[in-house]
């Protein structure tokens, strides 16, 4: 037999063997999940999700929500999310605003691979509980298509707390293509706003970062008393209110402390810049309380008669500021035409409050916006 012959007999079942153990090799590496970050440093896998990393997520809508962690492959994404605060610190009662924001990266193809469509998405906004949302042009599964040069897109949300629970989330949701509620597919995580009521709260500081790489803002979120954590000290107050109503006979209007909801607030009242009293405003007005979320409480107007006094067949300006500020309320000062009368405009200021007549509210001329 020829030597070769001879030599390929006796390894022929060696290399059957090598060529076996290569084909398992293959078939295995092509099962395992193979790990990378996408352009915006978020951590992605090309493996199956198990079911440990498929979240499900309740909400009102019609149709079943199924939300991925941010570590499997669909966050291999050309688009990247992003969700800013308005402010850093707010307070329950006290509005603030979100901006959402998609831009299409400007990526090679031949760098990453993304599928047909991916430029196309839908979004949808998980609020977290106590949120009262009252503006903002972002709905739920909005969508849009970003291409060049229109690569950039933003939405808005506006709102206030009623009541706030540390670690829960604003949570946005990306769904692949525009289509809408007809999609039965998966939603990802794609942004989020972590809540926290302590500047110094570990906890929500490492759930914002999401434990897999999804780095999101905190939001310090105080309680009505305004106390921050390791200060004695109250919150400074924060005024807002109108001058619904002035004229040569009555002014009306409304008050509140923004750091103290619950508590009616005292204003001076000036004419032609000299301080002549100081009121209470303790009137009701629910439809203020409406405005702010407050349940309990509605005491935030205020009614003073301009005495007859201060009337001298000339204009007067009326001015409203909470006691102790410089600051006048929204529409103050107004300025009345001639008000008739034998009296004199005061020149020092007087420190006794002339009596208040409850009457019926007056109709503004002009309406006051919360």
């Amino acid at each position: 037999m020829h030597p070769t012959c001879t030599t390929l007999k006796k390894y022929a079942p060696v290399g059957v063997l090598i060529n076996i153990c290569l084909l398992v090799c293959l078939a295995l590496a092509a099962r395992a999940p193979l790990f990378g970050r996408d352009p915006s440093g978020n951590l992605f896998t090309t493996g199956t999700p198990d079911s440990a990393s498929v979240i499900p997520a309740s909400y009102w809508g019609p149709l079943p929500l199924k939300v991925i962690s941010p570590i499997t492959m669909a966050a291999n994404d050309p688009i990247r999310f992003s969700i800013q605060c308005s402010k850093q610190t707010v307070r329950v009662g006290e509005s603030f605003d979100l901006t959402i924001t998609a831009e299409l990266l400007n990526i090679s193809p031949n760098l990453l691979f993304f599928p047909s469509g991916s430029n196309a998405y839908t979004l949808k906004m998980l609020l977290p509980p106590g949120f009262e949302q009252t503006g903002g042009d972002l709905t739920d599964y909005v969508t849009a298509e970003l291409s060049y040069p229109v690569s950039l897109k933003t939405y808005h949300v506006r709102g206030y707390f009623r009541t706030v629970t540390p670690g829960t989330n604003f949570r946005l949701l990306r769904g692949q293509g525009q289509s809408g509620h007809g999609d039965q597919g998966l939603f990802v995580e794609k942004a989020a706003v972590t809540l926290k009521t302590q500047p110094d709260d570990t906890i929500a500081d490492r759930q914002s970062t999401g434990g897999v790489g999804l780095v999101g803002p905190t939001l310090l979120v105080l309680t009505d008393n305004g106390l921050v954590a390791g200060s004695a000290r109250a919150a400074a107050p924060s005024y807002r209110g109108y001058l619904d109503y002035a004229s040569c006979t009555i002014l009306s209007g409304w008050v509140i402390d923004r750091n103290d909801l619950r508590k009616s607030q005292e204003i001076d009242i000036y004419i032609n810049g000299v301080k002549v009293a100081t009121v209470l405003a303790n009137r009701s007005r629910q439809d203020v309380a409406n405005a702010i979320g407050v349940n309990d409480f509605n005491q935030y107007g205020y009614t003073w008669l301009v005495p007859d006094n201060y009337k001298s067949n000339a204009p007067l300006t009326l001015s409203v500021r909470p006691t102790g500020t410089s600051t006048d309320l929204a529409y103050s000062p107004y300025k009345t035409g001639n008000c008739p009368g034998t009296g004199t405009t005061p020149s020092t200021p007087v420190t006794v409050t002339p009596p208040v007549t409850v009457i019926p509210p007056a109709t503004p001329p002009t309406g006051s916006a919360l």
